[in-house]
């Protein structure tokens, strides 16, 4: 069987310092066939604008991000969505330095090092797939 290639792109508003975010659902497939089913490769996830939202002044940032395969995470605290959560299979955590400059640098890392989720190899997608995030912000 030939494998199909399928992107996906679009922007979310996540408000700051928000514990209890709603999971953007992202794909839905909506059949009782099980056999068909979907893999990521790759995935990403930035802020499209972090000034805007942030304003100046000095600091840090942590925005902490899973793609999940049904809802009701704990959103209770961060560092909740770990490895033992099989319904998660993507992760990323990322930090960025707030200057009073009006800009925001990437702290130790890439770009890309830093927006790339890590994805595990062996999901298989049947029916949902949600996107959910946290970000924290951390005065200097």
């Amino acid at each position: 069987m030939k494998r199909k290639v399928l992107t996906l792109r679009g922007t979310e508003k996540v408000i700051l310092d928000e514990l209890g975010p709603t999971p953007i659902q992202i794909f839905s497939y909506e059949d009782n066939d099980l056999t068909k089913g979907w893999q990521i490769k790759e995935a990403y996830v930035w802020l499209s604008s972090m000034r805007l939202d942030f304003g100046s002044g000095t600091g840090q940032f942590l925005m902490q991000s899973a793609l999940h395969t049904d809802t009701g995470l704990n959103y209770g605290a961060w560092g909740e969505w770990g490895a033992f959560d099989n319904r998660i299979i993507g992760w990323n955590n990322q930090s960025a330095n707030e200057r009073a400059g009006n800009f925001a640098s990437n702290t130790g890392s890439s770009f890309i090092t830093q927006t790339k989720m890590l994805v595990d190899p062996d999901h298989v997608i049947c029916r949902d797939l949600f996107l959910s995030s946290q970000i924290n912000r951390l005065l200097g």
